[in-house]
């Protein structure tokens, strides 16, 4: 998934494969049952770092939240 940024806290699960999250900068692989909390205006990208399907999981700290800005 491309570069964003979202305008409130994200928590990402890993249901299923492994990911490696970019952040700010940082590369983050995680895999199944790992949970990352990503803050608030943070830029991340999402890679699916396995032969296989990767489903996550991720919720947002807001009832209605502002679209994500991608770079």
């Amino acid at each position: 998934m491309n570069a964003h940024i979202r305008y409130e806290e994200e928590v990402v699960f890993v249901h299923q494969g492994e990911v490696t999250m970019n952040v700010d900068g940082e590369n983050l692989t995680l895999g199944k049952g790992d949970t990352f909390t990503t803050p608030i205006e943070a830029t991340r990208s999402f890679e699916n770092q396995g032969d296989s399907e990767t489903i996550l999981y991720i919720t947002r700290r807001n009832d209605q939240p502002k679209a994500a800005k991608f770079l």
